[in-house]
């Protein structure tokens, strides 16, 4: 189906519950006082994509509102950072923003790759 004719955030039936910003910020929340709590400076959030059916494992959907099968590096004192698995999901992604879907985690947090390389590269230089 071309983009064009691709169902609008309008065509979102009126009962289908959206997570907002307020829902996000509860959520982040909630993760960053559970760190402070244990001690921990920083979460790497699993989660598997869709390959013949439901993600079984979709941690990393509670952080982002956005399609399984990301890992997220979620830390205690700065954005988190969302590494996506294949470009199809940098392509979802935008896809989303482009029709005003409300975005938890921004392109310039977004990844496309989830190796040990992109892992380390997202955690900056001079963090514990």
């Amino acid at each position: 189906m071309p983009l064009s004719h691709a169902p609008s955030h309008s065509d979102v039936p009126a009962d289908v519950p959206l997570y907002s910003m307020a829902e996000r910020d509860r959520r982040w929340e909630l993760a960053r006082r559970f760190m402070e709590r244990e001690g921990i400076d920083a979460l790497l959030v699993f989660g598997e994509h869709e390959d013949a059916g439901p993600a079984p494992v979709s941690y990393d959907m509670w952080f982002t509102n956005g399609r399984p099968g990301t890992t997220v590096l979620f830390a205690k004192d700065r954005e988190p950072v969302s590494l996506f698995p294949m470009e199809l999901f940098v392509m979802d992604h935008l896809g989303s923003s482009r029709r005003g879907d409300v975005m938890w985690i921004p392109p310039e947090n977004v990844r496309a790759s989830r190796d040990s390389r992109a892992v380390t590269a997202a955690w900056p230089p001079g963090a514990r």
